[in-house]
């Protein structure tokens, strides 16, 4: 699942929308079609759980696009404090997600 939702990711962020949305879709659809087959379940890891959770994921970046800069993770510069946890007002370096 992982993979997938990298290759799928990287579509979006390659600006291919339409491409995006229509992976979404097939995976959504894989998943329900083989909930007929396979029961979908998370304690088991089904392959119909985890195509619907790979198709339902992407459903709010369509709506919403891309989360806001004011949201994207800070992390710790290296060397800013103990053990890489920041301490006070250690410098941070900005990572979109």
């Amino acid at each position: 699942m992982l993979v997938l939702a990298t290759a799928i990711a990287d579509l979006l962020h390659l600006g291919r929308r339409d491409l995006f949305a229509w992976a979404n879709l097939a995976a959504l659809a894989a998943g329900i079609a083989l909930a007929f087959l396979v029961p979908v379940s998370k304690n088991r890891v089904s392959a119909s759980c985890l195509l619907v959770s790979l198709g339902a994921s992407g459903v709010p970046l369509l709506v919403g696009g891309q989360p806001p800069p004011a949201l994207h993770r800070a992390l710790p510069a290296p060397g800013g404090g103990a053990g890489g946890i920041p301490c006070g007002r250690a410098r941070t370096l900005r990572v979109s997600l």
